[in-house]
């Protein structure tokens, strides 16, 4: 799927993805699951559950930009997974024209 591809290829060029990849990494390196930093300082912007599926991912694929983007990437596929099934179970809903359009194709 398209949403893997090249996943850990292009380095971090965004600020906030480097600071997002980092949160985890610091919570490897501190073992504290609880209380993520960022720059040894708290951080408690997201929560922690992001953090420790995060960095759950470095510690299988190690602290690279994959693995930094590999959660993202499957939550991005949890939701489309879930639209397309909502949309088999209700074609009809309103609220689902995406949903109508792809059944008149």
């Amino acid at each position: 799927m398209v949403l893997f591809w090249r996943l850990g290829e292009p380095s971090f060029w965004d600020p906030d993805e480097a600071h997002y990849a980092e949160t985890p990494r610091e919570l490897l390196a501190s073992a504290d699951w609880l209380a993520p930093s960022y720059n040894e300082a708290p951080f408690f912007d997201k929560p922690i559950l992001f953090h420790a599926l995060q960095a759950t991912a470095m510690a299988v694929f190690g602290a690279t930009e994959f693995a930094a983007r590999f959660v993202p990437a499957l939550a991005a596929l949890a939701l489309h997974v879930g639209n397309l099934r909502s949309c088999a179970l209700a074609p009809e809903n309103p609220a689902h024209a995406v949903c109508r359009r792809h059944h008149r194709a």
